[in-house]
C-alpha cells in the first residue's frame, strides 16, 4: 500500500512526466503536419527529406546521456530540475 507522502510524490512526478510527453508529442505533431502538407502538395521529396532529417536528429541522441553534447544535456536537465523541485531539492550544481 502506498502512503500519502509516496502518493503525493507519485502524482507530482507523473504530472511532470505527462507534461514532458505533451511537449514531445506536440513537437512531433507539428513535424507530422509539415510532412502531411508536403505529401498533400505531392512533394514527396520534401516529405522524405523531413522524415530523414528527423531520423538523423534522433539518431545522434540515441546514445547514453554521458555522451550527449551540453546543449542536449541542458534540455534534459530542465525536466530533471522539475523532479528535483518536487522532491525538495531546489538548488542543483552542474
Amino acid at each position: 500500500m502506498v502512503n500519502s507522502k509516496e502518493n503525493m510524490f507519485l502524482e507530482r512526478l507523473s504530472e511532470i512526466e505527462h507534461n514532458q510527453w505533451i511537449h514531445w508529442s506536440k513537437t512531433i505533431w507539428d513535424r507530422l503536419e509539415t510532412i502531411k502538407r508536403a505529401i498533400e502538395a505531392d512533394d514527396k521529396r520534401t516529405a522524405l527529406f523531413l522524415l530523414e532529417e528527423q531520423r538523423n536528429k534522433w539518431d545522434k541522441n540515441w546514445i547514453p546521456y554521458k555522451q550527449l553534447d551540453e546543449k542536449t544535456k541542458e534540455f534534459d536537465r530542465v525536466w530533471a530540475k522539475k523532479v528535483l523541485r518536487v522532491i525538495g531539492i531546489n538548488k542543483v550544481e552542474k
